[in-house]
């Protein structure tokens, strides 16, 4: 099915904004409150238009709910999720205030998507650790957080200080974890509440808390400016794409699924398809624009260096010669700078990496495994990357209602056919494909060489037999004729040494070297997963295929790794 522009608009990456803050908030402070809430919402709106917006609120009475309506108001235009600290008739016995209830109903049905978070369903005293639990989700899962605190630590679990500490320092360290958290700011609002309102601090006034790592603000901003401004540009192009990009994307959705009718997904596996799609399509569309800018800039070298040799040893140094190759060198310049401007190369590699990740998640939704592909993606390519992960992050927040295949085997039977066995296809292919391709550059090149050496041999020999024979070629008068061989000679290493460059900058033999491990891997999981599946061991198919996604995601890190040790640059023969 292909899609609309409606469609597309759904498969943007959000800029997550969580929320956390006090229940008891004073009736003469909401109109305050609901203006500095919008005001955070504007800037960011301003400074990411192209961003939709994704609040995560429990919708807990007070703060959550009021950030809440702010998000979801005409102006603003923010989706809602809401994870709830356990089932909602159970959580429904915490509201006091009068109309709360229908408040929380209202708000609930204008939801995106609800869920109860899965390990917190107990009643009696668990309720603190409910609330602790869905307050430290809201803060892992989003990028920015509004709290409305009065900035004083209660030291209650789940307590609002508690969630922003979480959010900028991130959960208590272990000798195992190897990795530094991914760490948001703060929007805090002073906040005046019931039981104390002279909070520690001018009413209403918004600080950000950034995380103590950085050390400086200026760090911190120049970190979350360049993370959100990636995200807004990978969807101002998802918005801009037009039909172009809806056609590509229809394109890499049948040959994603073969003859399975998309149709019969369920709505959340249809968005996880049209996420990958649309992040395929970009990623086809700037590696097809950066090949040609790296054929285009070899090719532009390639002439100048031919008019400056035709300047040096044809034509008596005539000028025109000399003014051609500059204004050659020239262009090619111009094109690289301009390439390098719009990170046309990064934006190649940016892309295939949301696509890999978004492939992932759909195949491991589709095979019933709920793992978090950012968790396992890109961290060891931390800092310039992170925007990724935290664009997939956003796609994973909702859970997309139940999955259209009913029985396990089916799950597993569909996930087999449409991801590994295509995929080791693809693999056995490209591996072969780029083989070749570097066996015929490395032909070209010693081609080159071989001609550069039979040249200069003839020049060689031709001066024996004129020193013997005493002939007269090397006279002043005759010569001319070594501008000939000489020119040849220098076109031949020029045109080896760039026919090797552009298969250095392609990584022909790297990459069949991964492809043909990563067809290893492939086959390998095919053989195990329908050995499984001939036993009935749905969970160990299951486990395998957990397995082989983080595998996936693993070489796709390297292949995006590889590629940013080979930028774009300006070829010298």
């Amino acid at each position: 099915m292909k899609l609309s522009a409606q469609d597309v608009a759904r498969v943007q990456a959000p800029l997550v904004i969580g929320v956390t803050g006090h229940r008891d908030l004073r009736p003469e402070d909401l109109e305050h409150l609901e203006r500095e809430v919008e005001k955070i919402f504007r800037r960011l709106r301003e400074q990411y238009p192209f961003t939709p917006f994704l609040v995560v609120s429990p919708l807990a009475e007070g703060a959550d709910r009021l950030v809440a309506r702010v998000g979801l108001s005409p102006g603003i235009g923010a989706r809602l999720v809401a994870p709830l600290p356990m089932p909602a008739a159970m959580y429904e016995e915490d509201f006091q205030e009068p109309g709360s209830l229908e408040e929380f109903r209202h708000l609930l049905a204008r939801a995106d998507d609800w869920f109860v978070l899965d390990s917190i369903r107990a009643p009696g005293t668990a309720r603190d650790y409910c609330y602790q639990a869905v307050g430290l989700y809201v803060a892992r899962n989003c990028q920015i957080l509004i709290a409305l605190w009065d900035g004083v630590d209660t030291g209650k679990r789940g307590g609002t200080w508690e969630v922003i500490k979480f959010q900028t320092e991130g959960p208590a360290q272990t000798d195992c974890n190897l990795q530094p958290p991914e760490l948001f700011p703060v929007y805090h609002i002073v906040t005046p509440r019931r039981s104390n309102p002279s909070p520690s601090g001018q009413p209403f006034q918004l600080r950000e808390i950034h995380p103590p790592v950085f050390h400086r603000n200026q760090r911190a901003d120049a970190y979350y400016a360049k993370l959100f401004r990636n995200l807004n540009q990978f969807n101002r192009l998802i918005a801009e794409g037009g039909e172009e990009l809806r056609a590509e994307a229809d394109r890499g959705k049948r040959h994603l699924l073969g003859g399975f009718d998309a149709i019969a997904l369920s709505d959340g596996e249809r968005l996880a398809l049209d996420r990958y799609a649309v992040a395929n399509a970009l990623a086809m569309r700037f590696r097809r624009d950066t090949v040609r800018a790296h054929l285009a800039l070899h090719a532009w070298v390639l002439a100048s260096f031919f008019c400056f040799v035709l300047f040096a040893h044809l034509g008596k140094f005539h000028p025109r010669w000399l003014v051609l190759s500059l204004l050659l060198l020239a262009i090619a310049y111009i094109q690289h700078r301009r390439a390098r401007g719009i990170a046309l190369d990064d934006q190649s590699q940016d892309y295939r990496a949301v696509a890999e990740g978004a492939r992932v998640r759909f195949f491991w939704k589709m095979a019933g495994i709920e793992e978090p592909v950012q968790d396992n993606y890109l961290n060891t390519q931390r800092t310039e990357l992170d925007w990724i992960r935290n664009g997939l992050r956003g796609w994973g927040i909702t859970t997309g209602g139940a999955p259209s295949l009913s029985r396990v085997r089916e799950q597993l039977e569909f996930a087999l056919k449409h991801w590994v066995e295509n995929q080791n296809r693809y693999f056995q292919e490209a591996s072969q494909k780029n083989l070749e391709r570097s066996e015929r550059a490395e032909g070209l090149t010693r081609t080159c060489v071989y001609l550069t050496l039979a040249v200069a041999s003839a020049v060689g020999i031709l001066a024996a037999v004129n020193g013997w024979f005493g002939l007269g070629w090397w006279n002043s008068e005759t010569r001319e004729w070594l501008a000939w061989p000489v020119t040849a000679i220098e076109l031949l290493l020029a045109l080896g040494a760039l026919v090797h460059h552009f298969s250095e900058r392609m990584a022909y033999a790297e990459h069949a070297k991964q492809y043909k491990r990563m067809d290893g891997v492939f086959r390998n999981a095919l053989r195990i997963v329908r050995e499984k599946l001939a036993t009935d061991d749905c969970e160990g198919a299951r486990a395998c295929l957990l397995t082989l996604g983080k595998e996936a995601l693993a070489e796709n890190g390297e292949w995006v790794l590889l590629h940013r040790e080979r930028p774009l640059e300006l070829p010298h023969p």
